[in-house]
């Protein structure tokens, strides 16, 4: 099993990609990538507000929010 910490930055979510559902309750729909771009501020995550397939269709990429990394792993 692995812990992870991550932060986003709630001003860069796109408002659009919101989801609503029947019981008004609104989500957010993020992918969490591993990452060795960022190994020397000890960050292992990236993360992205998830686009849907119209969108990926549409050219929108999805909108980087944040990092993490990986506090704790069994590996």
């Amino acid at each position: 099993m692995a812990i992870h910490k991550i932060s986003i930055c709630l001003s860069d979510v796109d408002e659009d990609r919101l989801q609503e559902d029947k019981n008004g309750k609104i989500w957010l729909s993020v992918t969490i990538f591993e990452s060795r771009q960022y190994v020397k501020l000890q960050d292992n995550l990236e993360v992205f507000q998830t686009a849907t397939v119209e969108q990926q269709k549409a050219g929108i990429p999805q909108q980087r929010l944040g990092r993490g990394r990986t506090v704790h792993s069994n590996k």
